[in-house]
């Protein structure tokens, strides 16, 4: 099961809070729905989906994602496209096909595209980098599965690991805020 709350206030700082809860019966995946984006100024939409459900050979699948819209939608269509062509037999695959979907992007946009337009330089410094600086991508996806294995969830960080959850997950910008409520509140049942 999927949910999206809308939000309504106005004037409120923004911050992405996505939630994954494994239940008995089920998982829920729970997310905010305000994104921000420029179109040659800052603008911010207050019912952005961020949610996307389908189902691949018997297996349902939720993805949701925290960071730039555009990359999230993208790796999304890209999984849709690719996981058509797999059949999962257990939702670690499922997993590992985020983890090359990400890969995937990474090698599109960031080291090929940059390459051709001449933002990629060569590294002098060692240490991380982020997407503006032709280093890591700027966005992380969440993944809610059913397979025949059960149910699980799955945090797909920048770097392309896809990290299980035992009980929940969290990920965006308020993700420190839903950590320490999920350790409080969280119960098996």
């Amino acid at each position: 099961m999927a949910f999206q709350l809308r939000t309504t206030s106005k004037g409120d700082s923004g911050m992405t809070i996505i939630v994954g809860l494994l239940c008995k019966e089920g998982i829920v995946i729970g997310s905010d729905s305000q994104a921000g984006y420029t179109r040659g100024v800052e603008m911010k939409r207050l019912d952005y989906t961020k949610i996307y459900d389908f189902s691949v050979d018997g297996a349902q699948i939720v993805i949701t994602g925290a960071g730039i819209g555009p990359f999230i939608t993208r790796a999304v269509e890209m999984y849709e496209e690719k996981a058509k062509e797999t059949k999962f037999h257990k939702a670690r695959e499922a997993a590992d096909l985020a983890e090359q979907v990400m890969t995937d992007i990474h090698k599109r946009y960031i080291v090929e595209r940059g390459r051709d337009l001449g933002f990629v330089k060569a590294k002098t410094a060692p240490g991380p980098q982020s997407q503006d600086d032709g280093g890591t991508l700027n966005f992380a996806l969440m993944m809610g599965l059913c397979c025949s294995d059960g149910f699980k969830v799955y945090t797909v960080y920048p770097d392309g690991v896809a990290d299980r959850g035992d009980k929940y997950a969290s990920l965006g910008s308020g993700s420190a805020f839903a950590e320490y409520l999920l350790a409080r509140l969280y119960r098996d049942d």
